[in-house]
């Protein structure tokens, strides 16, 4: 549990940044993410000292209002889109909004006091500390949803780049006495703090990914991490999703705050709440089955040397490997995370055909004393579990539609995934072109 301790003194040390150019921050590493030591001002720039409030923004919108006096002009309009858009990013170059997940990771790892005059500056609000790095966060207040007018108390309010739904998102509060994470209406205006943004390799850019082939379905090497976005290498674990909702929980961790216990009921999973990245979807139980049956499944307790456990499913005809993680899943009626390197669940994009038991089908892996994957399962929605993506062979990108426009059929497949000699003449089938494209057939 988050302990909260009050400091007379502090023993850290705190950086001059006052001459500091505005798209420029040295960033204090708490935990896994470098946070900014000021807030945003103007978009795309900080503010000059750790004391300044910075501008407010309403979530998913570029434009920023004063953090004293009225203002004019304000939209009241619920803002589009399911995530903070780069468009939108008041963060300057290189930083971006932060995610619920990592503003958790700041509460759940820091002690933090509050101080009702920051260094001589007049300047209340609370300082977070691991024992070695701090970062201060002015109480700013802010701006209220229905015209902007501003409410002028000693408490801030800092947007996540999280959305809990079409009319509000998630952000961090925190007043003399408490600091908690909360849901707040999207048109509202809040204080700004920005996390640096992650590096990526060649070959692991957040929605890109060479893919494996599994007799015609591509499989991504990666699991999904925050919405719309894989993982850097095979062996993380990425976040988990509950059915059919693109808020993303972490591995690790207690969660009590805003944990969906009963989802709304969907009958698909589609691009509205999608958290594949574009180009890619969540798979179907076809999808599934071509992949256990066609492959030879084996266990690792150390992938890599990384030391994650998991599945490690090899094709039987090209050798072609694909790695699943193994870290576990939580309960949807207390999103406790269990059966850590025991069992995992893989969502599919479908619900489960029985009516009324609140189920969609996922993929199945357990290992206690004996390896078992299971393609036709179900698990309540309000699970959370991992998500691996498959190619969209849908989506056609336009350097790809010539090539789309013209195709021949080169391979046939049973439901199963067994490769057939000839095109059936009758039933369900599935048939692979030569531009890497497949569809299921009814005759």
């Amino acid at each position: 549990m988050k302990k909260e301790i009050l400091l007379v003194a502090f023993a850290f040390t705190v950086l001059d940044i006052n001459a500091q150019m505005p798209t420029i921050d040295p960033g204090i590493k708490i935990g896994n993410t470098i946070w900014a030591t000021r807030n945003v001002d103007e978009f795309g720039t900080f503010t000059n000292k750790p004391e300044d409030a910075g501008k407010f923004y309403q979530w998913n919108r570029p434009t920023a209002w004063a953090a004293t006096g009225s203002v004019t002009g304000w939209d009241n309009t619920t803002p589009t889109g399911t995530k903070w858009e780069p468009a939108n990013n008041p963060c300057p170059a290189g930083w971006q909004v932060p995610s619920i997940a990592q503003i958790d990771e700041l509460l759940d790892i820091t002690t933090d006091s509050w101080i009702s005059d920051y260094y001589g500056t007049g300047t209340a609000g609370r300082i977070f500390t691991d024992g070695t790095n701090s970062l201060f966060f002015p109480a700013a207040g802010m701006r209220f949803s229905d015209e902007g007018l501003l409410m002028n108390s000693q408490n801030g309010y800092y947007w996540s780049s999280t959305m809990y739904d079409n009319q509000a998102a998630y952000i961090l509060q925190f007043g003399s006495n408490t600091t908690k994470t909360q849901v707040l209406i999207n048109t509202s205006g809040k204080s700004m703090r920005c996390v640096k943004t992650e590096s990526k390799e060649i070959n692991t850019e957040s929605g890109v990914d060479p893919g494996i082939d599994i007799n015609g379905v591509i499989w991504a090497t990666r699991n999904v991490g925050e919405p719309n976005t894989f993982v850097d290498k095979p062996e993380d674990t990425g976040m988990l999703y509950q059915w059919g909702q693109s808020t993303a929980w972490p591995i690790s961790g207690s969660i009590n705050k805003y944990w969906d216990y009963n989802p709304e009921i969907n009958f698909s999973w589609t691009n509205t709440n999608g958290v594949c990245p574009i180009g890619w979807r969540l798979p179907n139980e076809m999808d599934f089955s071509i992949l256990v049956f066609n492959c030879d499944i084996s266990w690792t307790d150390n992938y890599n040397e990384s030391g994650v456990t998991g599945a490690i499913f090899t094709h039987k005809s090209n050798s072609n490997e694909l790695f699943l993680p193994v870290p576990g899943y939580r309960r949807g009626d207390t999103s406790e995370l269990i059966n850590e390197g025991i069992e995992s669940g893989y969502w599919s994009q479908e619900y489960n055909d029985v009516i009324n038991t609140g189920n969609a089908r996922h993929l199945l892996i357990f290992n206690t004393n004996d390896l078992y994957v299971g393609s036709d399962h179900s698990s309540h929605r309000s699970n959370g579990l991992s998500v691996r993506c498959v190619k969209d062979i849908n989506y056609t990108s336009l350097e790809n539609i010539s090539s789309a426009e013209a195709k021949k059929a080169v391979a046939y497949y049973s439901l199963l995934g067994q490769k057939l000699s000839q095109e059936p003449t009758r039933g369900f089938y599935i048939v692979v072109y030569d531009n890497g494209t497949s569809e299921k057939i009814m005759k």
